[in-house]
């Protein structure tokens, strides 16, 4: 049993040490097990942009209602997958092979996140407008605490610009309010997850990360830069103490000291970052926080 449980907790962080979503790993694993069950090699780099394009083209049509049982949506994805196995140079496999066991994989994550989204309509008395937004005194929260991402995600310009050596924190302020907090206390902060190990999984990323990127909701060209002097865990009570926007924040959060940092990011808004963010997971146009690391 403790190897069985040792195994899961290792292809649970897997997706994580590839710098993708669980999600894009799925994908992953399908497109590598076919390509190899034909005898083809498909090298690692493609393969990783592969399944981003995949998971963005699967949710461009499953957003569409009762899309798994609409011909008409299923000949869309059939079609875009072929043009898109194409573009990357995938392997000649059966596409049929490749399609099925795609389109088996974005129902299960449909059928998992109606059900998770049924769950949390039992629980939180909340509406929101926002989908997947939790709407609390004016603010809106990302559903996820935050994504981590591989450098290797993201185009050379933005790479060299940044070093590609450093971790950097990708930030949204989603109104002035929660701004103008940020700004006077000099803290940003991130919701710590649920489980008990949160913390303990992600130490070694925080202590590494030594910039943060802020941008408006709904601004992407808004750029600002602080340097990340220190971190720390803070509990609810201790925000609440600071006056934080949100009146009921969440149990934990790692906080993280900053300091303006007077630096042109014109290039950045330029070459798209906070574009390139929303097109690895689209629901990064939430404002979900980021890590970009090694």
């Amino acid at each position: 049993m403790a190897e069985l449980l040792k195994e899961v907790n290792k292809e649970k962080k897997s997706f994580k040490d590839l710098g993708i979503t669980y999600e894009e790993k799925a994908f992953y694993d399908i497109l590598k097990e076919i390509a190899h069950k034909f005898g083809f090699e498909y090298p690692e780099n493609k393969l990783l942009t592969l399944a981003a394009a995949v998971k963005k083209m699967v949710d461009d049509k499953s957003k569409y209602t009762d899309w798994a049982n609409r011909s008409d949506i299923k000949a869309e994805l059939q079609m875009d997958l072929i043009l898109i196995l194409a573009e990357h140079g995938y392997p000649p496999v059966p596409q049929d092979e490749v399609f099925k066991e795609i389109f088996e994989q974005a129902e299960n994550f449909k059928k998992y996140e109606q059900t998770d989204d049924e769950e949390t309509e039992k629980t939180a008395p909340v509406i929101s407008m926002y989908p997947q937004f939790e709407e609390e005194e004016g603010m809106m929260m990302a559903a996820e605490p935050f994504e981590c991402y591989k450098w290797n995600r993201f185009d050379q310009n933005i790479i060299d610009f940044f070093g590609g050596d450093k971790t950097i924190l990708v930030g949204c302020t989603k109104n002035k309010k929660q701004k103008d907090w940020i700004l006077t206390h000099n803290i940003y902060n991130v919701r710590l997850g649920k489980t008990k190990g949160s913390m303990e999984e992600h130490r070694e990323m925080f202590e590494r990360t030594s910039l943060l990127v802020l941008y408006e909701f709904g601004k992407p060209d808004k750029l600002s830069a602080y340097t990340i002097t220190g971190h720390k865990e803070m509990g609810k009570e201790e925000l609440k103490a600071m006056d934080y926007p949100n009146k009921n924040p969440r149990r934990s959060y790692m906080t993280f000291s900053i300091e303006p940092l007077d630096i042109d990011l014109s290039l950045m808004a330029n070459h798209r970052l906070i574009e390139k963010l929303i097109e690895i997971n689209s629901g990064n146009e939430k404002g979900t926080p980021v890590f970009i690391e090694p």
